[in-house]
């Protein structure tokens, strides 16, 4: 879901940007009926580049996340991890995928099933570093500004 919201999000800013640029050229056309519109573009990008500049880098920046999302969207939809995928796991038949239960159940069990425990031990413990300390003061003395 973050990744959807930052790539609509960044999508409305770029068109946001484009029509800022887009209101000044119409402007322009009111004000130089004359111009062509080659140069009424120049000077709606001259009185707004940061706008052209923003809405360029937003629209990198949303073209490189919604390819992300989509990856993602295809890994979710088949059940694959990102490992499972890049490695070709599942590739050319070798094994079945035994969690692919259909692109609707995929999405199901990715956004409302209970998330299984890790297996991994649990990092958030508390480190007490009273015996480096000792090893500091005996090898470094008390008054060698340790508090």
């Amino acid at each position: 879901m973050f990744l959807l919201c930052i790539v609509l999000l960044t999508i409305l800013v770029s068109f946001s940007c484009i029509y800022l640029i887009y209101e000044a050229v119409l402007d322009n056309k009111e004000k130089y009926p004359t111009l062509p519109i080659i140069e009424r573009i120049g000077i709606a990008i001259f009185r707004h580049p940061l706008s052209l500049f923003i809405g360029g880098f937003t629209f990198l920046c949303s073209w490189s996340l919604l390819s992300l999302l989509l990856y993602h969207a295809t890994i979710v939809s088949i059940a694959q991890t990102t490992n499972e995928r890049v490695r070709g796991v599942y590739k050319s038949g070798r094994a079945a995928n035994t969690a692919d239960q259909g692109c609707p159940r995929n999405w199901a069990t990715a956004f409302c099933s209970v998330t299984p425990r890790s297996k991994l031990p649990n990092f958030s413990t508390t480190v007490h570093c009273d015996a480096s300390k000792e090893i500091y003061v005996r090898e470094y003395g008390e008054s060698s500004g340790l508090a």
